[in-house]
């Protein structure tokens, strides 16, 4: 994945919180796409040395290299050899590294398929932390979606107070406290019912 990117981002000389400063903020999977004269400055990570200029270009080159070989040209190999190449017409791309500048692009032409980046396109409230919208957090929220929707033909809801009460009192009567898997199915039943879409609400 991501990580083997900013592994060799590394091996420039830089540390791994700086590498994957660099892969986020100015990592490109087209060393073409880049320009050979634009310097990213690196700061000592000692605080004494001198700045460490590393060519965008050449940053893009490492991470081409890792990305067509460690990433792409093996999920095409997976593709041809699954006995299903005439059947995968489109390809979705997420995860952390997703997000690198021409990725689709490098992706669509390995594979030689159509393919598209896997931002989380689920509906969920407004008030959802911005972080949680990028394609790293993409199957994350997919796979919860999926597992809240599956519990019935719609998204949980918040127990109400009386169901709340009625719980309690049962659990009194038996002289013991809520089970601990009940108090994790409320919760996540609570947030998730305010988070994720009804169905048949639209696709996005």
């Amino acid at each position: 994945g991501g990580q083997v990117i900013t592994s060799d981002i590394n091996s420039l000389g830089i540390t791994s919180e700086q590498a994957e400063f660099l892969k986020i903020n100015h990592g490109n999977c087209l060393p073409e796409a880049t320009n050979a004269n634009n310097f990213i400055t690196i700061p000592d990570g000692s605080g004494y040395g001198m700045p460490l200029k590393i060519s965008e270009q050449n940053l893009a080159q490492v991470i081409h290299a890792r990305v067509s070989e460690d990433i792409l040209k093996p999920v095409k190999r997976a593709i041809d050899e699954s006995g299903y190449a005439n059947v995968v017409r489109n390809v979705v791309i997420t995860g952390g590294g997703a997000c690198l500048q021409n990725m689709n692009q490098l992706a669509e032409f390995i594979l030689n398929r159509h393919t598209r980046i896997g931002y989380p396109l689920v509906k969920v409230s407004k008030t959802i932390d911005s972080a949680l919208k990028n394609t790293s957090c993409s199957t994350a929220l997919g796979l919860l979606r999926l597992g809240c929707l599956s519990e019935g033909s719609s998204a949980p809801q918040e127990p109400t107070e009386d169901v709340k009460i009625r719980k309690d009192k049962g659990n009194n009567n038996k002289g013991e406290g809520p089970k601990v898997g009940e108090r994790i199915s409320d919760s996540v039943t609570t947030w998730f019912g305010n988070m994720i879409s009804m169905p048949g609400e639209g696709t996005n």
